[in-house]
């Protein structure tokens, strides 16, 4: 019953709308400005000639290739985003995010959302995600709407959490350990 622990916590580690401008902040240009070392290691495994569009690059990287190439791809990547995820240095924050499997799922983890608001269908009611609506909504400037669709979201995921942990105890209970 090991695989019920995987999903025993929900962070929330920040509030991006998805949009280009908000991708480009932080991936390209804005964030470069206040961490300029950081994001010189982090653009580092790309070449010049694909910087102009990163989070396309970096896709390719952990998507193909030879495993050694992802996971460089990904250390680079996750570094960036354990570094950068707060204004105060936390050196062992940044280590765990430099550890190799770790770094490979972060890293495809926080690309994977932005693959997923754009492959989503836009069949209104039909097709779109829960996402994809949040981000709908605040283009349309429907911010009660947005935030009822995130509420409803965080709290369905609470209840998952709640009822695997419930599970997880009642499965313990019922099953000796070997």
């Amino acid at each position: 019953m090991n695989f019920l622990r995987l999903s025993s916590s929900l962070v929330l580690r920040g509030i991006y709308t998805c949009t280009r401008p908000e991708l480009d902040w932080f991936y390209q240009f804005g964030v470069s400005e206040m961490f300029p070392d950081k994001y010189e290691r982090f653009v580092a495994p790309i070449p010049e000639a694909e910087r102009g569009d990163l989070l396309a690059a970096y896709h390719r990287r952990l998507t193909t290739g030879p495993r050694e190439d992802r996971i460089a791809a990904a250390r680079a990547w996750s570094l960036f985003e354990g570094e950068t995820i707060t204004l105060l240095p936390d050196p062992a924050l940044a280590a765990h995010h430099d550890e190799d499997e770790f770094a490979l799922a972060f890293a495809r983890a926080i690309g994977e959302y932005g693959s997923v608001i754009f492959i989503a269908g836009n069949l209104p009611n039909v097709s779109e995600i829960a996402p994809l609506l949040i981000v709908i909504r605040l283009s349309e400037f429907r911010y009660a709407d947005a935030t009822a669709i995130a509420v409803v979201m965080l709290v369905a995921s609470f209840l998952i959490i709640f009822l695997i942990n419930r599970l997880q105890r009642w499965a313990q209970a019922r099953i000796p350990v070997h």
